[in-house]
């Protein structure tokens, strides 16, 4: 993206971040990059999104 001219920002801070999806039902997605562990919710920068259907 940096190359491309897409302006890039690095958070020298923490850890290589990564995301993922879960499926929980038929109306509701979770997505992001936190961990269900007690460091991701005390000490790492964590993101976390809820997609519900029909909430809006």
């Amino acid at each position: 993206m940096a190359h491309s001219g897409i302006p890039t920002y690095i958070d020298s801070q923490h850890a290589i971040a990564h995301n993922k999806i879960m499926v929980i039902d038929d109306e509701t997605l979770i997505t992001g990059s936190f961990n269900f562990t007690k460091a991701a919710e005390e000490h790492n920068a964590e993101n976390l999104f809820i997609l519900k259907s029909g909430a809006c």
